[in-house]
């Protein structure tokens, strides 16, 4: 989608979109920094960290191919809310805003694309935190393995046990029991930081039965 918009942008403002490689481990932007670049996941698995005062790492989201990255920064005119680092080997296109400005006003349909991004992300945000003081770790481990599945359109993903801990503020022991739980029972596949889920209608059961 993104670069077929771009496309149709004068030439003077295509010459100011970066199209970026990143290793993984990259930091691609520092939390705290002046917004600059919106960025659009080409290909890779980047994810987004907010660190508090004490020094606690707080897992906000992963992306994959074609998420965006800053929007809400470019709307709100906030500093970045978090740091993004690659996890794979990522391409990223970087958006100036004053670009971005004149995409979101050149294609109707991107306009619309970036809004329910953001709004999902909101939502997701909001669930996770009703859901964090209601329910069990499996259930959340659970609708998590399914969630990225979905939004990250495969079966297998990176993302690690720390980082998994992180997003639920949980100690990484407890994740470390459940994932090895479901990895003894063949419902998922572990090798490095890449989870494979193996049985979707088991794990959905997991989900439903934590869930009652």
């Amino acid at each position: 989608m993104i670069e077929n918009v771009i496309k149709k942008l004068p030439e003077k403002l295509k010459q100011l979109v970066v199209y970026k490689s990143y290793k993984p481990g990259q930091i691609i932007l520092k939390q705290d920094d002046c917004f600059r670049n919106v960025c659009w996941v080409k290909s890779g698995m980047l994810k987004a960290f907010h660190l508090t005062e004490k020094g606690q790492e707080f897992l906000v989201a992963v992306f994959g191919e074609k998420e965006t990255l800053g929007e809400i920064e470019y709307f709100t005119g906030n500093k970045n809310f978090a740091s993004v680092e690659a996890l794979t080997d990522c391409e990223l296109i970087l958006i100036p805003e004053n670009v971005f400005k004149v995409l979101i006003h050149l294609d109707a349909a991107f306009n619309e694309y970036v809004t329910t991004t953001i709004c999902d992300r909101l939502s997701i945000i909001s669930m996770r935190t009703i859901e964090t003081n209601y329910y069990s770790l499996d259930f959340l481990v659970s609708k998590f393995l399914l969630n990225e599945s979905v939004r990250l359109a495969g079966s297998s993903f990176v993302v690690s046990k720390k980082d998994i801990a992180n997003y639920f503020a949980t100690n990484i022991r407890s994740i470390n029991r459940i994932l090895k739980r479901y990895a003894d029972i063949e419902i998922i596949s572990i090798q490095n930081r890449t989870i494979t889920i193996n049985s979707f209608e088991k794990l959905k059961e997991i989900m439903i039965n934590e869930q009652n």
